[in-house]
């Protein structure tokens, strides 16, 4: 059951990542109150495992949904916490019937009287806070009428606890003002008594192994308070000290089956470490996901190889953390034999050799001995997504004698031995990308497919042939940069669609159909299909038909191929095939311990730097624009001869004339940041880069600053010194030029980056355009690109990105505070409305005669000059926007939140608005509904904008920026 109410960002990101487990065995129970079902309703789309139910506030949607969900057991979490991949699916398996555990976190209400605290829980600490027998739930809903108690397996309970931005509680303790809870690094230590009384008191109600099993829980609970002792005064650390000591003490022998990273935090407590404490959380929180380490196996043993003041044994990473994994990827019949493909490794551990495999099948007492043959494939190291080992040589074929098998569920046993290490391990997933998820298939007489449910997968056996649906897909290659496609004969149109796009293929005189991997999107020239999922759509006489693939065509799924423009994988997407293209990085360019790699030979580069060499990089790469281009167009125009590279993140984005394409991620990359002499740039680079002697990097940001930034973001979000140290290191310590608009905005950067560099505030070269003769054209041309007619009105709706509605750093839900459909009403055809998106939200696709979706149209200035008015929020867009000098009306219904928890501002917001501000769509149509009333009311406040903000905004930024960076080249 998921609370709907709260905060919707923190519960989007919940909701998205419960229906992301593959578990058909998962109930979602969506209880909602003060409105919150609707944002649910949509989130959940038509996923069958998800019901809904109404409540009146927080308590009546806990009481409700512990009573009504169902299942042997309820899981308990909080909207915010978030749900890898096959999460649920590993606990299953560990879970004891009658059990109420805590995983590892802490209850905030008085809890269950027969609490059990699991340490070898610990390592799923993204699960929530409880998980209890179905019977327990009911018993703490008493007042609440029970309910079936039929089918499903689990029940997942997002209950009403309270939203948090952290996964850990939120104490109680009046400390002020309500925080910034999007933003706010949750410090618990104020808490630390209580867990140390609530700890205490519990060792003292246990004895024997179950006080030795609480002493372990509590160590796990104390994770947060040791990764916060930088914060703590010397008191705390004292008591911090104490308490691990106390702690370990009753843990004693049973200390290898905590997780590694609360072991070693304790032990450097203990110890009154406090400085190899701070450093150790440092790295753990800068390590992705915080728990792969270098490790070594000796005598039988993994260990960690960490940097810290502790003995060899208390290193050695248990079994439960270093287990065998394994899952199911390919399933074919092969004449008289059944060959199962798997991907095995070991957590923690480097597979690069072959392991030695013996593996059965096991029904009850019965067994059944299976032949295996190893193999290598970098992909099972992709699919371990571990940063510092390697699991290439994972590939495990298993062959199946149809003559062997017998009707029942089998489940698949892997014993598994390398380098003096031991494991075993059932098969536990099932790859829905893969053959090993299709449907029955027809084996000497039987119906044999594989089956996950409880955290294992069986090879289902059943007497009778399953049907087979007829296949309309007969083949599906890539044949150099073109899809080739054999489909039924009755089959008279075939598409590729996604992204917003519908590749139409062409008919082969050969029987297939050929379909073009490119497109022309926004009408400026064909280019190679953005990345992205793509589906087949077939058609007959104008009527959809399934696609449904052949057996043969199954039977290689999932399978890559690569290009010079995509990499491109095939994949089993339910019962048809999906497309899945990418950019075409090589095989030891992809996944994560490629990157890690490569970021480890960047570091060690130090080749001169190369003043030909320049890097230009905007935003992730998805697009050519803002100030990059227009100083890199200068640049070009001035020294032809300079080897100018433009990062792109695919092969879809067009690199300016005189420049060439930089793939993100490519060898390449590494190599020109370590090299290149000079640097323009609008984000921050990646946190391991670091500007070497010599290089000369200019930060020209994206925006005009207005909003809180910086130090004074850092500072209210409670970050720990070490971590604004980080993130001055990631930012203004890595820029040694800095571009502004104004003179005036200097102060803000030198206050707020803490920044002594050089600063450039010559104006911005983004908006030359935005002044210069010929943009009139250019208006012309954009509008009939988007299919604007002559007597229209266009109008540009750009709301900002909201850290409140952040699921990470890079993805937010985009506000909802104009309704589209009541304004297209209400304006009438005289107005097409123009939706772009922050580059972080997800595009919607709407493309029609009033209302066209260009969150991903490439160019910003564009879309200003098209646009006859503007509706902004707070959207530093205002300030390109009045160059224009055409209205914009300010939809702000949340000025006030924004300004004192959300975001807030430089100075006050009010003072950088040339145009109405409203709170409702009604008023903003009000508002365009007299043009020209509005333009004539607010056409004095536009000059004088333009001319406290804009003075330097005169069409030779780009010029100015280039005299003073590139100086040393022009000479």
């Amino acid at each position: 059951m998921l609370a709907a109410g709260g905060d919707p960002g923190r519960l989007h990101a919940t909701l998205t990542s419960v229906r992301d487990q593959p578990s058909p065995a998962i109930e979602i129970l969506v209880v909602g109150y003060d409105g919150g079902l609707e944002l649910a309703r949509s989130t959940a789309g038509d996923d069958t495992r998800v019901r809904f139910l109404a409540a009146d506030d927080v308590a009546g949607a806990r009481a409700a949904g512990l009573a009504k969900a169902k299942g042997e057991f309820v899981l308990v979490a909080t909207a915010g916490d978030r749900y890898p991949a096959n999460a649920i699916a590993d606990l299953l398996p560990a879970l004891l019937p009658g059990e109420t555990l805590l995983l590892a976190d802490t209850y905030d209400d008085a809890g269950p009287a027969d609490l059990v605290v699991r340490p070898d829980l610990a390592r799923f600490p993204y699960l929530g806070r409880l998980v209890l027998p179905r019977e327990r739930a009911v018993a703490l809903a008493a007042s609440v009428p029970d309910a079936d108690a039929d089918a499903m397996p689990v029940a997942l309970a997002a209950l009403a606890a309270g939203f948090s931005s952290t996964p850990y509680p939120a104490w109680s303790d009046d400390r002020g003002p309500k925080p910034r809870l999007f933003t706010v690094r949750h410090d618990p230590l104020p808490g630390l008594a209580a867990r140390v009384g609530a700890d205490l008191a519990s060792l003292l109600a246990t004895e024997g192994a179950a006080r030795q099993q609480r002493a372990l829980g509590a160590l796990a609970v104390l994770r947060p308070f040791l990764e916060s002792a930088e914060g703590a005064d010397d008191a705390t650390w004292s008591q911090l000290v104490e308490h691990a000591r106390v702690l370990l003490a009753e843990a004693a022998d049973q200390l290898e089956s905590l997780d590694l990273v609360p072991r070693v935090l304790a032990l450097l407590a203990a110890a009154d470490k406090r400085a190899e404490l701070v450093a150790y959380a440092a790295t753990v929180t800068e390590r992705r996901s915080g728990e792969d380490v270098p490790t070594v196996v000796e005598d039988g043993q993994v260990r960690a190889r960490l940097d810290v003041p502790l003995p060899p044994d208390a290193l050695v990473v248990g079994e439960h953390e270093s287990s065998l994994v394994a899952q199911a990827r390919r399933l074919v019949l092969d004449d008289d034999v059944l060959r199962l493909e798997v991907f095995v490794g070991v957590r923690h551990t480097h597979q690069v050799d072959p392991p030695t495999v013996a593996a059965r099948l096991v029904n009850g007492d019965a067994s059944l001995g299976l032949h295996v043959r190893t193999g290598s494939d970098v992909a099972v190291t992709r699919w371990m997504d571990e940063t510092e080992h390697d699991h290439d040589a994972g590939v495990v074929e298993l062959s199946i004698g149809v003559q062997d098998l017998r009707p029942g569920a089998w489940e698949i046993e892997l014993d598994w031995a390398a380098g003096g290490l031991r494991r075993s391990g059932l098969v536990t997933g099932v790859a829905a990308t893969g053959s090993a998820s299709r449907r029955p298939l027809a084996v000497a007489g039987h119906a044999v497919h594989l089956v996950a449910a409880h955290g294992r997968v069986a090879l289902r056996v059943s007497d009778g042939v399953p049907e087979e649906r007829p296949a309309t897909l007969s083949r599906i290659e890539l044949v150099g940069t073109e899809l080739r496609i054999t489909a039924a004969p009755d089959v008279d149109t075939v598409h590729l669609t996604g992204k917003g796009l519908a590749v139409e293929a062409r008919s082969g005189a050969a029987g297939f159909w050929t379909v073009p991997l490119e497109a022309d999107v926004w009408g400026q020239g064909v280019l190679p299909l953005p990345s992205g999922s793509y589906r087949l759509k077939f058609e007959r006489a104008g009527k959809r038909v399934p696609v449904v693939p052949a057996s043969t065509v199954v039977d290689r799924l999932p399978t890559e191929h690569r290009s010079d423009r995509h990499r491109l994988q095939m994949l089993l997407s339910g019962e048809t095939v999906a497309i899945r293209l990418d950019a075409p990085l090589a095989d030891d360019e992809v996944g994560i311990r490629s990157r890690w790699k490569q970021r480890a030979a960047y570091a060690q580069i130090t080749e001169p730097l190369d003043d030909r060499l320049v890097y230009f990089q905007s935003f992730a790469g998805h697009g050519v624009g803002d100030h990059p281009l227009a100083i890199g167009a200068e640049l070009a125009r001035r020294r032809s001869d300079l080897d100018l590279r433009w990062v792109v993140a695919d092969s879809s984005v067009p690199v300016p004339p005189g420049f060439s394409p930089l793939l993100v991620r490519s060898r390449d990359w590494y190599d020109v940041l370590a090299r290149a002499k000079h640097l323009v740039v609008n984000v921050e680079l990646e946190r391991w880069f670091r500007r070497r002697e010599g290089q000369q990097i200019l930060q020209t940001f994206h925006g005009y600053p207005s909003k809180a930034m910086g130090l004074g973001l850092w500072r209210p979000r409670n970050l720990l010194p070490s971590q604004i140290e980080a993130q001055l290191d990631q930012s203004s310590r890595t820029w040694n030029n800095l571009l502004t608009p104004d003179v005036e905005m200097d102060q803000y950067y030198r206050r707020d980056y803490d920044y002594d560099g050089t600063i450039l505030p010559l104006g911005y070269p983004r908006n030359d355009e935005l002044v210069l003769p010929g943009r009139d054209d250019v208006r012309a041309a954009v509008r009939e690109r988007l299919g604007i007619q002559p007597h229209q009105r266009a109008l540009l709706y750009a709301p900002t990105w909201r850290d409140d509605q952040s699921t990470n750093y890079r993805a937010a839900q985009s506000v909802t505070h104009l309704d589209v459909e009541e304004a297209s009403r209400g304006l009438g055809d005289d107005w097409v409305l123009l939706l772009r998106g922050h580059r972080f939200h997800a595009p919607s696709g709407t493309r029609g005669s009033r209302v066209i979706d260009v969150t991903e149209y490439p160019h910003i200035n564009d879309l200003i000059l098209a646009a006859d008015a503007a509706v902004l929020d707070y959207s530093s867009l205002r300030f390109d926007f009045a160059l224009v000098n055409r209205p914009m009306v300010f939809l702000v219904p949340d000025l006030d939140t924004y300004t004192d928890s959300t975001r807030g501002f430089l100075w006050d917001y009010r003072e950088t608005t040339p145009g109405p501000l409203v709170a409702s769509t009604a008023e903003v149509v009000a508002q365009l509904r007299d043009f020209d009333g509005l333009v004539s009311r607010h056409h004095a406040d536009l000059v004088a904008f333009n001319a406290r903000y804009n003075r330097l905004q005169d069409g030779h930024a780009a010029e100015r920026v280039v005299d003073a960076f590139f100086s040393a080249l022009l000479d």
